[in-house]
């Protein structure tokens, strides 16, 4: 009877020892399945031992326990909340300089994340722009006669509206108005004496139309007559207004008529001067690089190249040994620099407001050498610009020219220097048709270079 006892007690050891480790078996399995769907046990016929190798490597190889593998049902551990709002939202304008530019206008500059629109709250009324590139430049009318905080937004499309810059700005009494220089879009500063052109509120008279005319005749006959064979040449480079309108300033809305460029090309269609109207060549190419500076007055190098071409495509008829050097003569450089001129009438520092400067750097060597810029910005050494050049090459096979120029001559001057057998650039803004200087050169080409803005001194009697 004890026998039997004890081989009852046995066999209900064994059988309560076996539940056990088929419990736990099961339990394995449905934490592997759970965590690995795609890497299931191959087979429920594994012995103990092979189960319990299972736990040995899992102990031995804890990392692995710690990865997980996705299945289209399954979804990723949530992002911390600062990052998700680092890739969502635009980054904080940083302010640079702010002061007034009239009693109740304050002009605000700074950087901001690429691409952005800036949004200015707290003026008169709520102002927007276009930043170009990591800069932006606006204006905002204030009424507040004590102080009014302005806040700066930016806006990057795909992202939200950033937290605001914050400025405190005064309605100043005693600030002078400036009116020589405005803030447009696309962080584009333009000269007043540019925006008649823009508005076509400074056309020519009847008038002044025929003038124009008979003082150019005048001028070309003279060129044929009593030996000489010169053509005359006017070269009128468009202001930024007109290539670039989406920049104007948004109180700007031009007429709905012609402009005085469009008036002075039409009416010197029948006269004997040659015209290059470099508007629709420039549209061509706007979008290529930018044709002119941001804070400064002028065209640059790159748009001086572009009008260099069409000139001297026209004069290689002529003479071919003047065609146009290729642009793989030079290196195109791209680089921010300190800004130009225009700063100085809005009293911004041009070393803390930073351009985008598009330069040619001929693989040969100039003819005419000379100082541009003053410094290291871009604003031009007007000093080291302004006299007379004379440059000779000695090469029978190319033509000799005389150029009459504004300051916009001086983006091109250089680069026309070995183009000529000789050439002499008069003083920069005598605009005088100097009959001396032609008698003495003897020229093949007599050249205008002048901004649209200038051209009214092409009317003027006392030129003749």
């Amino acid at each position: 009877m004890k026998k039997i006892f004890k081989v009852a007690i046995v066999v209900l050891f064994l059988i309560i020892f076996f539940t056990s480790c088929s419990k736990n078996n099961n339990t394995t399995q449905k934490a592997v399945i759970q965590t690995s769907p795609s890497k299931l046990m191959t087979s429920q016929k594994n012995s103990t031992q092979k189960t319990t190798s299972q736990k040995t490597t899992s102990q031995m190889m804890p990392s692995q326990t710690t990865l997980f593998q996705t299945s289209p049902s399954q979804t990723l551990p949530s992002l911390p909340a600062k990052t998700i709002l680092s890739q969502t939202i635009t980054q904080t304008p940083t302010i640079i300089q702010y002061n007034n530019v009239a009693p109740g206008k304050v002009a605000i500059a700074g950087t901001v994340e690429v691409g952005s629109r800036i949004i200015v709250r707290g003026g008169v009324q709520e102002e927007q722009t276009n930043s170009h590139d990591k800069y932006f430049m606006i204006t905002v009318n204030i009424d507040n006669p004590n102080m009014s905080e302005l806040k700066i937004y930016a806006k990057v499309n795909d992202k939200e509206e950033s937290q605001p810059a914050v400025i405190s700005a005064k309605y100043n009494s005693s600030a002078k108005t400036i009116s020589t220089v405005s803030i447009g879009n696309n962080y584009q500063l333009h000269f007043g004496s540019s925006t008649p052109d823009f508005l076509r509120n400074n056309l020519f008279s009847t008038s002044q139309i025929k003038q124009l005319v008979d003082t150019a005749n005048d001028r070309a006959r003279w060129l044929k007559q009593d030996g000489r064979n010169a053509e005359l040449i006017y070269v009128i480079v468009p202001g930024p207004l007109t290539i670039y309108p989406e920049s104007a300033p948004n109180e700007l809305t031009p007429q709905n008529n012609e402009s005085r460029l469009e008036q002075f090309t039409k009416a010197l269609k029948a006269s004997d001067v040659t015209v290059f109207n470099l508007k629709d060549l420039f549209m061509e190419h706007k979008n290529e690089q930018n044709l002119y500076y941001k804070t400064d007055s002028h065209w640059n190098e790159y748009a001086g190249y572009i009008a260099y071409k069409e000139l001297f495509d026209y004069i290689k008829v002529s003479y071919p040994a003047a065609a146009p050097r290729p642009l793989t003569d030079f290196e195109l450089s791209m680089q921010y620099t300190n800004g130009g001129d225009l700063l100085q009438y809005i009293n911004f520092d041009k070393s803390q407001i930073r351009d985008y400067s598009v330069s040619l750097k001929p693989k040969f060597v100039y003819p005419l050498q000379f100082k541009k810029f003053d410094g290291d910005s871009l604003q031009l050494d007007a000093r080291a610009i302004a006299p007379r050049f004379d440059i000779k090459n000695d090469n029978a096979t190319l033509p000799k020219g005389v150029v009459f120029r504004c300051s916009y001559g001086t983006h091109i001057m250089d680069i026309m220097s070995d183009r000529f057998n000789r050439v002499v650039f008069d003083e920069m803004w005598q605009y005088r048709f100097d009959r001396d200087l032609i008698q003495e050169v003897n020229p093949d080409y007599v050249i205008y270079i002048l901004a649209e803005r200038n051209i009214f001194e092409l009317l003027k009697d006392s030129y003749k």
